[in-house]
């Protein structure tokens, strides 16, 4: 426990996000230090068709991955004490950018189509109400007298019917609200009413900076890479080689210029010379010297 506690200290000085997943049947936890992407561990959790649970813990108030820091100082003792029945301590989780993105992820994982009200994204309050729900074994409480409801009133019933029937809960929870955090995610892992339960954080924005702009320029590479060829290659030259122009047999041949370039250089030559002896043939061509504005008479024309 106390080294999970200390791995998990370090990852702000290595511009990584955890995440920590508790699955049900498992008997002991998996630490990875490679890099999962997000929909990769969204899938690998909501994957059961039981219900879920994802805890994201937003970014502090600099804009820094704050998990991690509550890990470390103490603020999260009952989740502490809770890492030797997890399933999988992840330390390097990237894409984790908002609660958004993950509600996509979770909605590819399981087939659903936006707002079908198999994923929903919560706050900590909507969540609770949903736990004690599955712990009475009732639906949410609904209060509706038959009278005609306001937009507000409208808005929160629609909204309590979209939290009764999700099966796959994302709740964002303020690095402030650490207790409260610290008791909602003890009391999910030990409920039988979730298969399994995520705990990550909100990857810091000079990561999600820094990886925008790894991205943009390993774009721009390719696509130099792409419209600058350092080299033309005959077309025949693999015809008899494997896939990859491989021969055990014949040589691999690099040329200055392809025989179709080349057929249409000697052309251009053809052509200025057909053009330049045309142009010259022309010019022998005599016409009349001197010009008269009265025409000789006929027969005196010498």
């Amino acid at each position: 426990m106390k080294i999970s506690a200390a791995l998990i200290s370090f990852i702000p000085y290595a511009f990584a996000a955890p995440a920590i997943v508790w699955q049900a049947g498992n008997t002991s936890p998996v630490h990875s230090s490679e890099r999962i992407t997000s929909s990769s561990l969204i899938e690998s959790t909501v994957k059961s068709s039981l219900a879920s649970v994802l805890f994201l813990v937003n970014r502090d108030a600099d804009g820094n991955e704050a998990l991690s820091g509550l890990a470390s100082s103490g603020n999260l003792p009952s989740v502490s004490s809770l890492y030797p029945s997890a399933s999988t301590i992840h330390y390097h989780a990237g894409g984790i950018e908002n609660a958004r993105s993950v509600v996509k992820d979770a909605e590819k994982a399981r087939n659903a189509k936006k707002n079908d009200g198999r994923v929903a994204s919560v706050t900590l309050e909507e969540y609770q109400q949903k736990f004690d729900s599955l712990n009475k074994g009732m639906d949410i409480e609904i209060n509706s007298n038959g009278d005609v409801l306001s937009k507000n009133e409208f808005q929160q019933k629609k909204r309590l019917l979209k939290l009764q029937s999700a099966e796959v809960l994302i709740v964002t929870v303020s690095p402030k609200n650490s207790a409260e955090l610290d008791s909602a995610v003890t009391a999910a892992v030990e409920s039988d009413k979730f298969s399994s339960v995520l705990l990550a954080g909100i990857r810091s924005t000079n990561e999600i900076k820094t990886e925008r702009i790894v991205a943009e320029n390993t774009r721009r590479n390719l696509m130099v890479v792409k419209k600058s060829p350092s080299r033309r290659r005959l077309e025949d030259a693999a015809d008899d080689g494997d896939d990859d122009g491989n021969n055990a047999d014949y040589s691999t041949y690099y040329v200055n210029m392809t025989p179709n370039i080349f057929a249409g250089v000697l052309y251009m030559f053809l052509f200025i010379y057909i053009a330049w002896v045309g142009i010259q043939c022309m010019n022998q061509i005599e016409g009349q010297d001197v010009y008269v504005s009265k025409m000789p008479a006929v027969g005196r024309e010498a």
